[in-house]
């Protein structure tokens, strides 16, 4: 490595301090408390003051260990949280964010041993990063920052596409059954109108994480926006998804919904759902549309929610003509389609930036060899 790159602890280049509990708290941005509130978690609630006019960056240190955030304005971190301010202006923040990413896990498994494991300030001082001159840091940050502006991109156009699905799915369905049930539309139940596959989890040992077999879906914990994160395998599938089924959470907490991108195993904590037409978008939408009957299986649940196999064919469904679903699918899939692909685009996006962040941050990869690849490509 050239010896203008440096190696140094964090704490040569950054201030961390912690963060402090507001006075005033909100659930929403009323009363003139319109700063949010950023904890471990994320944002928690809203306060009057800011204690931080953007320009840090913010992890959780108890908890929720090694989550990072960005605030871009004004914000309070709470006593939960700690703050990372760049000490001069030869570092470049956004390059800072990027080398903390890289190296933030390792501060987050530092005390998982004791029994109220957290991050300290120390910890994070203590992490050595490699601080390059400053027009080697934006470079970096401006690649890293590009795929991460399409990703953000691509997060925001489809929940605007899956709202416009849902505001058609609402007038089409749900509001024409407010206003009174229609000729050729019955009362009937979900059982009657979907084919649902009731997970059931395979023995551990044929868990696996290196891509061996089918992709297994438990639950929440492989939910994202549309479709679960590819994280177990499994070699000896018991119950099968077949791609575009909708995945329903039937276990605490009930009612996730999510979509099978591909064939998959579904464990015990899931069921798959497809309406008798075969319409995918139809079903995704319609057991959306059924959240109030899917919270009251996790209301009654006696410690963990739960809804059985009858509990869910028999939740009570207004049947439409099958030739109303199939214009709904006409209208509706290409919205969903599009959605498809721009989470697919953002995988593989995603990907090069995780496969870049470690070279491009350590030296092994320069700036100019991912611009000599792009010209060759």
């Amino acid at each position: 490595m050239a010896g203008e790159w440096l190696e140094t602890n964090l704490s040569e280049v950054a201030e961390v301090t912690s963060g402090k509990r507001p006075l005033v708290v909100t659930k929403d941005a009323s009363l003139g408390c319109s700063v949010p509130v950023i904890g471990g978690g994320g944002p928690s609630g809203f306060t009057k003051e800011a204690l931080f006019d953007g320009g840090v960056l913010i992890t959780g240190r108890v908890g929720t260990l090694g989550k990072l955030f960005a605030p871009g304005g004004p914000c309070w971190p709470s006593d939960n949280a700690l703050v990372i301010r760049r000490r001069s202006a030869a570092t470049d923040s956004t390059f800072l964010r990027y080398a903390l990413q890289l190296v933030i896990a390792e501060a987050a498994g530092m005390n998982r041993g004791a029994a109220n494991p957290l991050i300290t300030q120390g910890d994070l001082g203590r992490l050595v990063i490699h601080h390059p001159p400053l027009h080697e840091q934006r470079a970096i940050a401006h690649i890293l920052g590009t795929l991460d502006d399409k990703i953000e991109l691509n997060r925001r156009m489809n929940e605007t596409l899956e709202a416009m699905a849902q505001a058609i799915f609402k007038s089409w369905f749900v509001d024409a059954i407010t206003s009174g049930l229609q000729k050729e539309w019955k009362e009937g139940t979900v059982g009657e109108d979907f084919e649902i596959t009731m997970g059931q989890s395979p023995p551990g040992e044929t868990y696996n994480e290196i891509g061996e077999g089918l992709p297994f879906f438990q639950g929440r914990a492989d939910f994202s926006f549309r479709f679960p994160a590819l994280r177990v395998y499994c070699t000896a599938p018991t119950r099968i998804a077949n791609p575009g089924d909708t995945l329903v959470c039937v276990r605490a907490p009930v009612g996730d919904v999510n979509v099978a991108a591909q064939r998959c195993c579904v464990g015990r904590g899931l069921a798959a759902v497809r309406h008798k037409t075969g319409s995918r978008s139809y079903t995704y939408y319609a057991m959306q549309a059924l959240r109030e009957d899917f919270d009251r299986f996790e209301a009654e649940g006696t410690v963990f929610g739960s809804m059985g196999k009858k509990d869910f064919h028999t939740i009570s469904h207004v049947v439409p003509p099958e030739e109303k679903v199939k214009d709904f699918e006409a209208l509706v899939n290409p919205l969903d389609q599009l959605i498809e692909n721009n989470e697919s685009e953002s995988r593989t996006l995603a990907a090069i930036r995780d496969v870049l962040l470690p070279k491009l941050l350590s030296g092994e990869i320069r700036v100019e060899d991912t611009k000599r690849l792009a010209v060759e490509s």
